[in-house]
């Protein structure tokens, strides 16, 4: 028997802290969804194998079936997901609940199971779950995902061309205080060189000493 679906709205996902089990159990059910309609729901089975795929993830994972069964179980305790027994099949299967148009939650999905991307990035890879028709479309659905807090633009970083994006359904990616990767980096760079000439200037006043002393 099929269990009634009940969709959840836009104000409360701004309010998740999803796990990353939970961040790439959703994504897996969004992009099943749309580019195998057929094989949607999936099955237990299913869904471990879509989120243990060494291609086109970020990070690639290897999760066992009590993972994915206990993330499920969390994310119905969110009103994140469904299970029933849907018509042509005798197991539970399994849907996300998520309520946003096709071009947001492609996007989305791309975010929760690729990491970061840049504009054409998420174009390219989520081409498949949606067909757009520019970079301009792209775009504006992004500015969408911002207006509900659902994504977020990076800045750019030396030698980066473009910004990239990621999601904000966790706790981490939400807080802006966080130091990106390559800011923690520069820190370092620069705390390194503070060092350095510290050094060269004792070395220069004991030189002077020296010189006295000659």
């Amino acid at each position: 028997m099929e269990i009634s679906e009940q969709k959840l709205e836009t104000q409360e996902l701004q309010t998740l802290d999803l796990s990353n089990e939970e961040v790439r159990v959703i994504g897996c059910l969004i992009e099943k969804e749309l580019t195998t309609p057929d094989y949607y729901p999936l099955t237990l089975n299913s869904l471990l194998a879509a989120c243990n795929q060494s291609t086109n993830r970020k990070p690639v994972v290897s999760y066992n079936d009590v993972v994915v069964e206990q993330t499920l179980k969390e994310l119905r305790i969110k009103k994140l997901s469904t299970i029933g027994v849907y018509p042509g099949s005798r197991v539970p299967k399994h849907k996300h609940a998520l309520n946003l148009p096709k071009p947001e939650i492609s996007i989305l999905a791309t975010l929760m199971l690729r990491g970061e991307q840049t504009l054409g990035e998420i174009k390219q890879n989520s081409n498949r779950m949606n067909q757009w028709r520019d970079l301009n479309e792209v775009e504006q659905t992004l500015l969408n995902l911002e207006d509900k807090e659902l994504v977020k633009k990076l800045p750019k970083v030396p030698g980066q061309k473009e910004e990239r994006v990621r999601h904000l359904l966790t706790k981490t990616n939400q807080d802006n205080e966080l130091l990106e990767p390559h800011q923690t980096k520069n820190n370092e760079e620069s705390v390194t060189i503070q060092n350095l000439l510290v050094r060269i200037e004792k070395l220069e006043i004991r030189l002077d000493e020296l010189e006295e002393k000659i």
